[in-house]
C-alpha cells in the first residue's frame, strides 16, 4: 500500500513538471497515458498522450517526439516516419535503431535494405555504454543487426573482416550478443535471426562463419562469451500452468515472459545438507561406540546411561536438524514465484507471512547480475534490481531501493528481459518503461 501511495505522489510530481514545460517529465508522463498503468489507476488515454508528447515535442524533445510517432504509427504511419526521419536526422539513436528495424523488414515502409543498413550503421556506431548505461548496452541484442548486414552482404557490400572487426568492439564494451556470435560463429538470437528471414527455433542456430578460420580478438570481459544467455527462448505460458497464486494475482490476458526458477543446483544442495547430519549423526553414532570409556568417565552418569541405552539418538536429533535445513530451503522454493509478464515485475515469498513485490517496468532503474564461479558454468545467478519503489522496509538494502532475487537459472536472459522492457512503453500497447516504443518486435 505504501509504495502504491508513494508512486502515486511521484507520478503526481511529474504530471506537474510537465504541466510546467519540463520536457522530460512530458514524454514519462505521455507515455504512461499512451500504455496505461494498471498500478496507478490510469487507462490507457491516447488524446491525454498525443497532448503532453506534443508539449515536448514543441519544446524539440527528441524522446517526445520519438513517443508521438509511436502514438500514430499505427494508424498515421506516414506522420510517425516523418516524426522518425526527423529524429534519426537529428541522431537520436532509437529512431535510428527503428527505422533500420522498419526498413529491414519492410513494416509500414517499402522494404529497402540499403536505408536499413545504413540506419542501423549510423546506430551500431553511436550506441555505447556511456550513452545509454552499461546494463542496457549489455543486453541490446540489436547492435548486432548491422554487422550480420555485413557478414551476409544484405543492404551493402559483403565484408567479412570489417563485421568481426565491429563484433569484436561490441563484444569488448561488454554487449552479450556480438560475444556469442564471435565465440560461437553462429546466430542464437531469434529476434536477430528473424529480421533475416531465418527460423532459429525450428532450424537452429544459422552458421555465420567458422571462427577457427580466424584469429579473432576475443573479449576479456567476464560475460563475454556466454551462448547460454539466448537459451531458454521465452514463451507464453497458459493459465492453466500458472500456480494459483499468479491465477489471483495476474490480470486477464497478461502473458507471462519469463519466470524466475531456481536452479537444480539448489535442491541438490538441499539433499546433500539432508545427507550430510545424517551421516553426522551416524558417525557420532560409531564414535560413541568406540569412545565409550572416555564417553563414561566425562560425562555425567544419567547422560551416559542414556546415550548407552538410546545409541541412536544423535543420529534422531542431527537428522531433525537436516530435515529442518532442508525443509527451510524447499519451502523457500516452494513458496517463492518471480515473474516477468510483459506489463510489469513480479516478485512474492514467504509460507504463513508473505510479501509481494511488484512493480512496472517504467518503475525499474536498472538490473544487474551476480554470479559465483561455479553459476558461472551452471549458468545461475542473482539478478539485482534497483528502484526507487523499494524504497521501503527496515531494512538498509529495501531502503536504499535495492532488491537482490534469490539464485535463479538464465540470470542475464532475465536481466534482459527486464532492460528490454522496462524503456518500452509500448508492447501491443501495454506496458513498458521511458518512451523508447516498440514496432514490428523492436525492443528499445
Amino acid at each position: 500500500m505504501s509504495t502504491n501511495i508513494q508512486t502515486g505522489e511521484i507520478f503526481n510530481e511529474l504530471q506537474q513538471q510537465a504541466d510546467q514545460g519540463d520536457s522530460r517529465a512530458c514524454a514519462r508522463i505521455g507515455h504512461i497515458f499512451a500504455a496505461g498503468d494498471e498500478n496507478l489507476g490510469i487507462p490507457k488515454n491516447r488524446d491525454r498522450a498525443v497532448q503532453y508528447y506534443e508539449k515536448g515535442a514543441a519544446a524539440g524533445d527528441l524522446p517526445c517526439k520519438y513517443g508521438l510517432a509511436a502514438v500514430f504509427m499505427p494508424d498515421q504511419p506516414d506522420k510517425a516516419i516523418e516524426l522518425l526521419e526527423d529524429c534519426a536526422a537529428q541522431k537520436y539513436i532509437w529512431s535510428l535503431a527503428t527505422l533500420g528495424d522498419l526498413y529491414l523488414r519492410g513494416r509500414h515502409v517499402p522494404q529497402d535494405t540499403q536505408k536499413a543498413c545504413q540506419y542501423l550503421k549510423e546506430y551500431t556506431e553511436l550506441c555505447r555504454p556511456e550513452s545509454i548505461g552499461a546494463p542496457t548496452f549489455r543486453v541490446r541484442w540489436d547492435l548486432v543487426l548491422y554487422p550480420i548486414c555485413l557478414l551476409l552482404g544484405v543492404g551493402c557490400e559483403k565484408d567479412e573482416k570489417k563485421a568481426l572487426q565491429i563484433l569484436s568492439e561490441l563484444a569488448t564494451l561488454g554487449n552479450l550478443g556480438a560475444a556469442d556470435i564471435l565465440h560461437t560463429g553462429k546466430l542464437n538470437d531469434w529476434m536477430a535471426a528473424k529480421r533475416f528471414n531465418f527460423d532459429t527455433k525450428t532450424h537452429g542456430p544459422v552458421t555465420l562463419f567458422n571462427p577457427e578460420t580466424h584469429q579473432l580478438p576475443m573479449p576479456t570481459d567476464t560475460f563475454a562469451g556466454r551462448p547460454q544467455i539466448h537459451k531458454p527462448q521465452y514463451e507464453v505460458i497458459h493459465k492453466e500452468h500458472m500456480s494459483r497464486f499468479l491465477q489471483r494475482t495476474l490480470i486477464p490476458d497478461e502473458p507471462i515472459l519469463m519466470r524466475g526458477v531456481f536452479p537444480r543446483i539448489y535442491t541438490v544442495d538441499s539433499y546433500l545438507w539432508l545427507f550430510f547430519f545424517l551421516l553426522l549423526g551416524r558417525w557420532t553414532e560409531h564414535w560413541m561406540a568406540l569412545n565409550g570409556d572416555t564417553l563414561y568417565a566425562t560425562l555425567p552418569y544419567q547422560v551416559y546411561s542414556f546415550l548407552y541405552h538410546y545409541p541412536q539418538f544423535p543420529v534422531l536429533v542431527l537428522g531433525i536438524v537436516g530435515l529442518y535445513v532442508f525443509l527451510k530451503r524447499m519451502i523457500k522454493k516452494w513458496t517463492t514465484e518471480i515473474v516477468l509478464t510483459d506489463k510489469r515485475f513480479v516478485y512474492k515469498h514467504g509460507l504463513f507471512s508473505i510479501e509481494m513485490v511488484q512493480m512496472n517496468f517504467w518503475q525499474i532503474e536498472h538490473s544487474d547480475v551476480t554470479q559465483s564461479m561455479l553459476g558461472s558454468f551452471l549458468d545461475y545467478g542473482n539478478v539485482h534490481i534497483q528502484s526507487w519503489a523499494l524504497q521501503r522496509g527496515e531494512d538498509a538494502a529495501s531502503q536504499r531501493g535495492h532488491l537482490i532475487l534469490p539464485a535463479i537459472r538464465h540470470p542475464y536472459l532475465f536481466s534482459r528481459l527486464i532492460e528490454d522492457n522496462r524503456q518500452l512503453p509500448y508492447k501491443n500497447a501495454k506496458g513498458g518503461g521511458t518512451p523508447v516504443p516498440m514496432w514490428g518486435g523492436v525492443r528499445h
